[in-house]
């Protein structure tokens, strides 16, 4: 299924600080891979992320595509699959990460997803999609040399 809307800059996709959308549709996993490689380029490589979702396959999906994006840009995974918000905040500031990001359905109707950023404290972003909204086709993302693992 080809995406109905071509997402070139995240700010039509943004609400409340949060990427949001209709999963496989207009927030594809291709998207994905793109916003995890602009976040992962925003924390530099040899970063810390952890990583948590709600029991959904289309975060499931999402998720995967993300730490894809992520790991193209050098940063490692602590991978948690499904666990609540309180245990990635808590994971985040126990293991000493640069960050978290947590995959979440607000509309099960509408089967809409999101993606909420956290900071090495575990507190919720509110102006991180200013770094993250330009993901254009033409960006250029750091990527890591995989040889040097």
């Amino acid at each position: 299924m080809e995406s109905k809307n071509n997402v070139l800059d995240l700010t039509t996709i943004i609400k409340r600080g949060r990427i949001q959308g209709i999963g496989n549709e207009l927030f594809t996993p291709e998207l994905a891979v793109k916003i995890g490689a602009a976040y992962g380029s925003y924390l530099g490589p040899n970063g810390i992320v952890v990583v948590s979702r709600e029991y959904n396959n289309n975060n499931r999906m999402l998720k995967r595509a993300f730490i894809s994006g992520l790991m193209s840009a050098g940063v490692d995974i602590l991978n948690l699959h499904f666990a609540p918000l309180p245990v990635l905040q808590f994971c985040i500031r126990r293991f000493g990460a640069g960050g978290g990001v947590y995959f979440a359905s607000f509309n099960a109707e509408n089967l809409q997803n999101q993606i909420r950023f956290f900071d090495a404290s575990g507190v919720e972003y509110d102006n991180l999609m200013e770094s993250l909204k330009d993901v254009h086709p033409g960006r250029k993302f750091s990527r890591d040399e995989m040889n040097e693992r």
